[in-house]
């Protein structure tokens, strides 16, 4: 018990002398303000939104451009099928007993899209200057 005792009052002193030693440190004005600009919360918060922003930004410009897709399955089938086919002129189509495969390609590229595209775009750019104005503020 007096062992613990003795432990516990050694550490508290201990503790307590890097708290002694951190208050005796002098900050220049420079560092006081690159301290409170790079730990504030209402900083890095405004700082995120703008990031954020940015992003939103870049992903609304991203509709603008064509999308490129591609899609696989593959299927196993334990019995044969077939499929009739008579509105081409082939008449019965046996598909294969086992594995089936698919794969396909596209491009997609929207025409008009009632100007959605665009006003979200214009939108997206809006946040982004309300972001950094709110940046600007919170400095």
């Amino acid at each position: 018990m007096y062992k613990s005792f003795i432990f516990i009052s050694l550490l508290i002193c201990v503790s307590l002398a890097d708290v002694v030693s951190a208050a005796d440190k002098k900050y220049t004005r420079e560092q006081c303000l690159e301290m409170a600009l790079t730990r504030n919360p209402l900083v890095l918060a405004s700082i995120e939104r703008k990031t954020q922003a940015e992003w939103g930004k870049k992903s609304a410009y991203d509709d603008f451009l064509p999308k490129l897709n591609m899609d696989y399955s593959y299927t196993y089938m334990d019995d044969e099928h077939s499929i009739d086919a008579d509105f081409v002129g082939i008449g019965e189509v046996s598909v294969s007993k086992r594995n089936n495969y698919k794969m396909s390609l596209h491009v997609d590229q929207p025409l008009f899209t009632g100007f959605g595209v665009m006003v979200t775009y214009k939108l997206a750019d809006l946040c982004l200057k309300v972001a950094v104005a709110g940046e600007q503020l919170s400095n």
